[in-house]
């Protein structure tokens, strides 16, 4: 057992999701500010709030090429995201107790983070062909930040 290892892969983890929520974030901004779309940032990570990612779904399948499996894979990412920031540590304390449950616990996080790295993607390849499409570029992009 090497706790290293695991908070590495849950520091990576997180990093990634970051980088999915930013792309989340960029592309709510492109919807509000060149389709009259009035989406909720600050929604898009709030633990039941299905609602937000639902409105910049149905933006993104109207105005690109998202498929479903394309919205599941976001779907999930999210979820899995809230999983690992708010309730990894608390719901897997046995990790710590043996081998056994630490490969058990790693394999998990690895399988949460392959879905993450999907969602990262699929949403950097919106981001880079809205921008392209639309002739925006990136650093002109205003995100609104959490305080």
């Amino acid at each position: 057992m090497n706790r290293i290892e695991l908070y590495t892969l849950v520091g990576e983890t997180l990093h990634l999701s970051q980088v999915f929520e930013l792309h989340l974030r960029i592309l709510i901004s492109i919807f509000n500010d060149n389709f009259g779309t009035e989406i909720d940032e600050d929604a898009l990570i709030l633990k039941e709030d299905k609602k937000t990612l639902g409105v910049l779904l149905k933006e993104l399948k109207k105005k690109t090429s998202l498929d479903q499996a394309g919205k599941e894979i976001f779907q999930e990412a999210l979820q899995k995201r809230n999983y690992i920031a708010h309730d990894f540590f608390i719901k897997n304390t046995f990790a710590f107790e043996g081998q056994e449950e630490f490969e058990i616990v790693m394999e998990k996080l690895k399988e949460d983070q392959t879905v993450i790295i999907k969602a990262t993607l699929i949403s950097q390849g919106f981001v880079e062909g809205i921008c392209q499409a639309l002739k925006i570029d990136k650093s002109s992009i205003l995100i609104k930040q959490s305080t």
